[in-house]
């Protein structure tokens, strides 16, 4: 078993951070998510508690999910940006 917080959730799709923080020196949190969804898979858990909902069983399922939606996100911030310059708050208007 495995309590996983915020960090895993079934029914939301958490946002990390892709900012670095003023002279922080912050790594990106997106990177160091997805890559930590595979270090999650590996631990072969049967149960994790997320911090909100239902245990969730299918790890796997849940982290390939995970993964196929950031790169559906990543491949519309593309598409918005090739089509001319845009401020976040636009692309984030147009995601909708």
């Amino acid at each position: 078993m495995l309590v996983s917080g915020g960090h895993l959730l079934a029914r939301v799709i958490p946002v990390p951070s892709l900012e670095y923080g003023h002279r922080l020196h912050r790594p990106c949190s997106l990177i160091e998510y997805r890559a930590s969804l595979s270090r999650f898979v590996a631990l072969n858990v049967d149960t994790v508690f997320p911090g909100h909902g239902r245990p969730i069983a299918a790890i796997d399922v849940l982290a390939t999910r995970l993964r196929s939606h950031s790169r559906q996100r990543a491949t519309k911030i593309e598409t918005i940006l090739r089509a001319a310059p845009a401020i976040p708050f636009e692309i984030a208007r147009r995601l909708q």
